[in-house]
């Protein structure tokens, strides 16, 4: 249910960076970046910011299914 891809590239780019500065593997870094881009998605323009709790209950949700 996409309701707007309005700065999720942005979203992607900029956890995909953070996770390489903080020396994740590059898999990790673009399972984060891609788990941000997704939820960015689902936010009309640039309403709100990612929080970590949404960040990790998507993570989670991936890695159960």
């Amino acid at each position: 249910h996409v309701k707007d891809t309005v700065g999720a590239g942005d979203a992607f780019y900029s956890l995909a960076m953070l996770a390489v500065a903080s020396h994740a593997s590059i898999d990790l870094a673009t399972l984060l970046a891609n788990i941000a881009g997704a939820i960015k998605t689902n936010v009309v323009g640039n309403a709100q910011p990612i929080g970590k709790v949404d960040l990790l209950k998507f993570l989670e949700t991936v890695l159960n299914v």
